[in-house]
């Protein structure tokens, strides 16, 4: 069981870790899905992964209050549908390093490490993890949407239905009750 405090420290510097290693600007949901992928690839345990994209949301706007981060312009979320601001690291802020799991200690981390003794080198996440996660986000998107149309053919089918009863029952023509 990780130490909570240790768990929001190993959280912010996620977000600051995420947010300084991003070409652009990026919505919270967007730094929740960076920092949780790398927690995991980085083989973390699975605490250090759960959280929500809200209270990624709730870190950044304290830390927009202690002048660590600032906020861009909103951008539109495309699931949601609705404007999302979006987050950059402050400018002049120190270099911030890949955090470490907490609950470790360094030294242990350093001696379990295949390359100890030749600095803190950490491993990133190799072309096939990447390929695997987007494979697997695309695998949702499809269904989701797949989900979504099939949801709207039925909607518009239900409207033009009614739409042809109302118009036949205006023009007096004969109801066809779907015999």
């Amino acid at each position: 069981m990780i130490d909570q405090e240790q768990l929001r420290s190993y959280h912010r510097s996620q977000v600051l870790y995420a947010l300084q290693e991003a070409s652009e600007p990026m919505t919270a949901s967007e730094v929740h899905e960076g920092m949780t992928t790398l927690a995991l690839a980085m083989g973390h345990p699975r605490e250090c992964a759960a959280i929500t994209p809200a209270a990624v949301a709730g870190i950044l706007r304290g830390m927009l209050g202690e002048q660590l981060v600032t906020q861009g312009g909103d951008r539109t979320n495309r699931r949601y549908g609705r404007a999302e601001p979006t987050w950059s690291i402050a400018a002049g802020h120190a270099r911030v390093l890949q955090p470490s799991a907490p609950g470790r200690s360094t030294a242990a981390m350093a001696a379990a490490s295949p390359m100890a003794g030749q600095g803190t080198q950490l491993r990133q996440i190799t072309i096939d993890q990447r390929l695997a996660f987007l494979q697997a986000e695309c695998a949702a998107l499809l269904a989701d949407v797949t989900k979504e149309h099939a949801a709207f053919e039925l909607r518009v089918r239900n409207q033009l239905e009614a739409f042809e009863a109302r118009a036949a029952r205006l023009l007096g023509l004969p109801q066809d009750d779907g015999q």
